[in-house]
Parts: C-alpha cells; sequence; structure tokens
C-alpha cells in the first residue's frame, strides 16, 4: 500500500525543474502516470470528472467508456 501512496504522492507533486526542458518534464510526468498505473492496475479515472460530464449516462456502460477515452486524449 505505501508504495502506491508513494507513487501517488510523487505523482501529484511534480513539477518542473528550473533547468528541466518542457520535452524532459513531459516525459517524466508521463512515466510517473505509468508507474502509478502499474501499481493500481489500470487507468487513473477521476469518477467525478466523469459523472459530472453532460452526456454521462450511467445505464450505459459503452457511453462511460467512450467518455473516458475521450477524456484520455486529454490526458495523455
Amino acid at each position: 500500500m505505501s508504495v502506491i501512496l508513494d507513487a501517488t504522492k510523487t505523482l501529484l507533486s511534480a513539477k518542473q525543474k528550473e533547468d528541466e526542458r518542457l520535452q524532459d518534464y513531459t516525459k517524466r510526468f508521463h512515466l510517473e502516470r505509468e508507474v502509478l498505473e502499474l501499481h493500481i492496475g489500470g487507468q487513473i479515472i477521476l469518477t467525478k470528472v466523469v459523472e459530472s460530464m453532460t452526456d454521462y449516462d450511467s445505464k450505459d456502460p459503452d457511453n462511460v467508456t467512450t467518455i473516458v477515452m475521450n477524456l484520455r486524449i486529454f490526458v495523455p
């Protein structure tokens, strides 16, 4: 459990270092996100964000999947 908490803390506290290029920071951020996803066993899905979407329909699983995949486009 502490490994998951450490990975979460690392991802949430990620900042671009003073002399770090944006491309390097982006790579590091993606790597930290992948590490957390490996520890939790899947994608990081913010349920409240998905449920607040105007086209959300909890009775339609395909709709929920579509929304999650569309959100994934914005968070590569």
